[in-house]
Order: C-alpha cells, then structure tokens, then sequence
C-alpha cells in the first residue's frame, strides 16, 4: 500500500491529554528533581533484543524521513516484520500519511511491559514517548521491562524551544552525541522517562553520509537512484533491537528494505 500524503498543516498543539506534559495541557511542566544532574544513558550494547519491539516514529514531523518510514513500513518490508507500530500520541491518527497497522492504545504496550520485555524505538520525541509511557497509571506498566532506545539529541531534547527554555549557561550546543552525559534540566522529558524506571540506550546516529538509510546518491552512471531523499535513521533503532548492530554496513541495511529503499553497490560504507 502506498502512502498518503495529506496536506501539510502544522498543529503546534498536541490534541488529547499527555500526562506530564504541559505542552499539551497549557499547564507548566512540573519541576524535574535534580535539574542539574545527569540523565543515565547507556551506549547500546552488541545484543539482538530479545523482546517485543514497538516504534514511535513522528509521523507529522516537518522532516521528510518521517513521511518515508510510512512508506516503506507499507511496503512490508523485512524490517516490519514482528514490529508493533504506535501513533506519534496515544488515541490520535496521523495527519501526514496513512500508516498500515497503527496500534493507537496505550493498553497494547503496557500490557506487553506486564507480559515481558520491551523495546521502544524512539523515532518520535521524547515527549511522545512520555505520553505512551504515562496514559494510563503506573500500575498500569511494568517499567523494569521497558527499554528505550534513542538515536538523536534532537529526539531526546523535543526540539529548539525546548533546548532555548532550558538551557543556561555551559550546555553543550545542539549537536548529535553519543556516549555523552545529557543534564536533566535540558532534557526534563527524557529523564522524566528514567525516573520511571525505564532503562534508556543510545545507538549513533545512522542517518550520515550516503550510506545512511535511503539516502539520496547519486549512482555510477550520473543518475540517481530510487531511493528517497533523506536518510531513515528511525529504521536504524529497529535494525540494531533485531539484530545487535550498532553500526550496520550496506550490505546489512540492504537485506531489511524494498529495493527502492536500498543502496547501490557503489556505496561500500
């Protein structure tokens, strides 16, 4: 099945309730504990994960890999296989594409949390992460069963506002990390994740240089290949949890997409 592309409309608003979250209730984020503390990442370990895999992807999101998982989910792909896909915020469709399987109920994870382990692929931000995390009440979930895995500061951090609302003097810029502390105070939404108990990994970002996911290059001829034009990063969470690559190859990439979606041979990274 194809995507659907619906009319750009930009919603600065979540609709619904989102626990925690005064972006969606007008209200102020409550204090984070321990503002200047440092929020507990783990580099993401050589291991397939032996679990239920769900992605959180932000489907409306002004980039254009985002519009592309969608259509490369919808291709049932071998990277779909055995995923549990969830909206950007519980109870809510997206406006951008049409998504084949969307589970929308927040009762599917926390079920899936009481009946074993967990993998979330924070493809979204973190913010949306909180809210599948915090619909229900916390007997609703078991948190020690739930891992996030995250890609991005940009994910981590839900984006500029957050980052200029929060930020004092001595942060870090804006700028991808990995294996770096993150403060609690420039991150709230992230750590308050932590502090549920829910244990968070951190791969390298996948979506550098042609031999990122779905890239645009240009091929040997001079021509230019199929695949879209921004690299899949979010794929690359759900690549690592089914196999334990950090750093995928090619060659490792090409094996879990469409053929739209993979690299020409020229590209041996």
């Amino acid at each position: 099945m194809k995507m659907k592309v619906l009319p750009a409309t930009l919603f600065l608003i979540a609709v619904g309730f989102v626990p925690r979250s005064g972006a969606a209730t007008n209200e102020p984020d409550p204090a984070i504990e321990g503002p200047d503390g440092m929020i507990d990442l783990i580099p993401a370990p050589p291991e397939k994960f032996d679990g239920r895999v769900f992605l959180i992807n932000d489907w409306d999101g002004g980039d254009v890999d985002n519009q592309n998982v969608a259509e490369e989910l919808n291709r049932n792909s071998k990277i779909k296989r055995d995923v549990t896909l969830l909206s950007d915020l519980p109870d809510r469709n997206p406006r951008k594409v049409d998504i084949d399987d969307l589970v929308k109920e927040v009762q599917v994870l926390a079920d899936a949390s009481k009946e074993g382990k967990v993998a979330l692929a924070m493809g979204a931000h973190s913010r949306h992460a909180l809210a599948w995390l915090t619909k229900l009440p916390e007997t609703a979930y078991n948190y020690d069963n739930i891992v996030l895995v995250t890609h991005s500061n940009w994910n981590e951090l839900d984006g500029r506002k957050g980052y200029d609302a929060n930020r004092i003097p001595g942060d870090p810029p804006l700028i991808d990390t990995h294996g770096e502390s993150l403060r609690r105070g420039l991150y709230p939404n992230l750590a308050r994740i932590g502090d549920l108990g829910v244990k968070i990994l951190e791969i390298p970002r996948t979506d550098f240089g042609p031999g990122g996911w779905g890239g645009r290059v240009a091929t040997a001829g001079g021509g230019v290949t199929e695949v879209k034009a921004l690299d899949i990063s979010d794929l690359g969470l759900v690549h690592y949890l089914k196999t334990g690559i950090v750093e995928a190859t090619l060659y490792q990439r090409n094996q879990f997409v469409s053929n739209p979606m993979k690299k020409p041979e020229i590209w041996k990274r």
